[in-house]
């Protein structure tokens, strides 16, 4: 049997494409935002790394707009990076997670009450008026827990 003329030739139109792994990543945490984790490794992490660290208290205390904070969190062969600016009434934040140089999609990032996913490139982006106290990242396998962040 032949075919017609016009499905002979190829079609201009591309395949279609999967999602990316890194975005499957992201979709399966999505659980993880509406029910708590049970079970896992528990890890405690530090402030490896702070901008205000050297800061004084008087100069920190009185931020204004356009302020920035940059914060290295670290467990294990895990770091969370955070950058803060301070906005009008707000700060805005915007956070990626590393294994040494690797970029991390499989975490859930809990800011005080608040969980979010990761967007593309493995960016967490949120604004608050107020600044969080406590961080963890969430994932099936395991929760960290990094020590409190103080802003004074």
């Amino acid at each position: 049997m032949d075919l017609p003329e016009e499905q002979k030739t190829p079609s201009a139109v591309p395949p279609i494409e999967g999602p990316s792994k890194e975005a499957l990543n992201r979709y399966a945490l999505i659980p993880l935002c509406h029910r708590p984790t049970a079970g896992g490794e528990v890890l405690h992490g530090k402030v490896a790394y702070d901008s205000w660290a050297h800061g004084s208290p008087v100069a920190l205390r009185d931020t204004t707009d356009g302020f920035i904070r940059r914060l290295q969190l670290k467990a294990k062969k895990i770091s969370l990076e955070i950058v803060a600016e301070r906005r009008q009434n707000s700060w805005q934040f915007v956070a990626r997670v590393y294994s040494g140089e690797k970029v991390l999609h499989d975490f859930v990032l809990k800011v005080g009450r608040e969980k979010l996913l990761p967007f593309s490139g493995g960016f967490y982006q949120w604004s608050s008026p107020k600044v969080p106290a406590t961080v963890k990242l969430l994932s099936y396998e395991r929760k960290i827990v990094f020590d409190r962040i103080s802003w004074r």
